[in-house]
Formats: structure tokens, C-alpha cells, sequence
């Protein structure tokens, strides 16, 4: 198949990721849905959503590593009423975007199991985020010095 694009794409990966119409498994090791390929840049399939049809698609670009991160997190909290999904762009580096990844929506369903407003979970949570991040070493031992953009949207209902 080839690609309609605005921008040249010879050198770039050109995969096309399978659509189904039928609910997946929950994943294996996290990363993953069993049968689905493997996205190479470690974004975060915890979930599939069982009320919408959801994909991504993901470029380096000319770049030499990639610093997003994206999650899909169906049935939220182990509620059918509820999807998270998260893009974190990253900036010098892929720390602040990786531990968003893996701990944003952690930190998020601990606050809204206390039971306060929604749009107050969602703030503390980034709080909570933020602050724990400040505190962690990257994988040369030193304070993480990237950062990260997100768009996060907790659907519920």
C-alpha cells in the first residue's frame, strides 16, 4: 500500500498496523496486546478500550531516539465506564515522558478512589507526577533534566 503524504518518506518505516473490530485480551507484559504487533518505541497498550476502536501510529522522525510516549488504559479503574488516554511529547530526553507513561494514571486512580472531584484528582495527580519525578535519577544515576508536554482525557460515562 502506498502512503499519501505532504512530506517524503523514503528511508522512513512504512507499517501499517492490522484494524480489528474484535476486543482484544488484556495485555501480557504491559506494552502489548497478544496478537498485535509490538509498537518499537515502548509506548504503553495497558488496556484496550472495549467501547472505542482506538490506534496510534508513531514516527521518529529525524531524530536518534524517540522521547514520546502514549498509554491507552480501557476500563479505567476496572470500570467499563472509563478510558484514559495519554500523549506525552518529550523534551531533551525521554525521562519526564517515560515516567509519565508509567505512573500518571497510577497516581490518578489513587486520587479519584478517595472520592474527590474529578478535576481535582486530575490536578493532584499531576502534582503527585511532578513531584516524584523531581526526586528520581535517570539511568546515568543523575537528576532527570527532560521534560514533557501531555494531553491527557479520562473519559468517562
Amino acid at each position: 500500500m502506498k502512503l499519501k503524504t505532504s512530506f517524503p518518506l523514503e528511508g522512513l518505516e512504512k507499517t501499517r498496523i492490522p484494524v480489528t473490530d474484535t476486543v482484544q485480551e488484556p495485555p501480557v507484559d504491559g506494552l502489548c496486546i497478544p496478537g498485535v504487533p509490538c509498537n518499537k518505541y515502548d509506548n504503553r497498550v495497558v488496556a484496550p478500550s472495549h467501547r472505542f476502536s482506538v490506534g496510534f501510529a508513531e514516527m521518529i522522525g529525524f531524530r536518534d531516539s524517540m522521547e514520546d510516549k502514549l498509554v491507552i488504559h480501557g476500563n479505567f479503574g476496572n470500570s467499563p465506564e472509563r478510558d484514559y488516554f495519554a500523549v506525552f511529547d518529550g523534551h531533551a530526553g525521554k525521562d519526564a515522558s517515560l515516567y509519565c507513561s508509567q505512573h500518571l494514571h497510577e497516581y490518578l486512580l489513587a486520587r479519584l478512589q478517595e472520592g474527590n472531584p474529578i478535576p481535582a484528582c486530575i490536578i493532584q495527580s499531576f502534582t503527585d507526577t511532578h513531584e516524584n519525578m523531581k526526586t528520581l535519577k535517570n539511568e546515568k544515576g543523575s537528576q532527570i533534566e527532560s521534560g514533557t508536554t501531555s494531553l491527557v482525557a479520562l473519559l468517562i460515562g
